[in-house]
């Protein structure tokens, strides 16, 4: 990965996006709209943290992307999931689950930082992705939890942040709870289906 041409993805899961259609709209334009300028730019890989919410919407963009060939100026891009841990989405709704492991299935590569649930892996994931990045395209709306976390590290390590956000309302206070997630059998043997069918990622 040449961490100058790749850029990640950080923002709230669905629970806290927009609820009115037109801001959810602009969101959508303005995601699409900081991508195509990332790719003119010479961003080539996209990496996301691949949790339901904004996570899965930039990587739907992406995708469509990738869908499009430009015969006079072709331009190859590579999207990369980050999974905290094998089984994140095992308690997800059926709705995010389905798009999550369409979505995975897509990808040119995935990578799974843990096998199980551990204290901090989600903040191990965002410091991968941020550490593997010139550029962070979020939506942070200045509540705590992971995206607050993210931005904040990226900032320490000069990556350019671009908040989609219009409405920053509070400060990140670093409170960050964990869930802890069973491990059905199912579940797994879907995960490991994805996991062998992505190429071999080169670190």
């Amino acid at each position: 990965m040449n961490r100058n041409r790749t850029l990640c993805f950080s923002g709230h899961r669905t629970e806290r996006l927009p609820k009115n259609k037109k801001k959810f709209t602009d969101l959508l334009q303005n995601v699409s709209m900081e991508i195509d300028k990332a790719i003119s730019e010479g961003y080539n890989t996209f990496i996301f943290g691949a949790c339901y919410g904004f996570d899965l919407i930039c990587a739907e963009q992406v995708l469509l992307r990738k869908q499009i060939i430009q015969f006079s100026n072709p331009v190859h891009i590579k999207l990369i999931a980050v999974v905290p841990f094998e089984e994140q989405a095992s308690k997800w709704k059926g709705q995010n689950r389905d798009k999550y492991f369409d979505i995975l299935s897509k990808c040119d590569d995935v990578i799974i930082l843990n096998k199980h649930f551990k204290t901090g892996c989600y903040h191990e994931r965002n410091r991968f992705m941020v550490g593997k990045s010139s550029k962070l395209i979020c939506y942070y709306d200045g509540s705590g939890g992971g995206t607050g976390y993210t931005v904040e590290y990226a900032k320490k390590r000069s990556v350019q942040v671009v908040n989609l956000c219009t409405s920053v309302t509070s400060h990140f206070n670093y409170a960050d709870i964990d869930r802890i997630f069973d491990e059905p059998a199912a579940y797994r043997i879907k995960m490991h289906a994805i996991i062998r069918n992505c190429q071999e990622v080169v670190l």
